[in-house]
């Protein structure tokens, strides 16, 4: 619900629905390493790390919540589930 008002096909990544998991999947090396959230950019992004080049969403990040269901995703393979 973040996510998709900007990335809705005319921002890449294209997150809408059935689009979505391919998308992330094929970002640039480093974005999502499955298996370790603490190791993919993604993570830096959602949680607004000084470091990152573009912390997602603008703005202010996401809560906790869900920035843990992320990292969970990750941390658990990056399954399409």
């Amino acid at each position: 619900s973040n996510c998709i008002v900007c990335h809705n096909g005319s921002l890449n990544p294209d997150l809408r629905e059935g689009n979505s998991y391919n998308a992330l999947m094929s970002l640039p090396a480093g974005a999502i390493v499955p298996g370790d959230s603490a190791g993919s950019e993604l993570m830096d992004m959602l949680n607004h790390d000084p470091a990152a080049d573009n912390p997602m969403p603008p703005g202010s990040p996401l809560s906790k919540v869900k920035i843990a269901l992320f990292s969970n995703w990750i941390d658990q393979g990056a399954k399409n589930n």
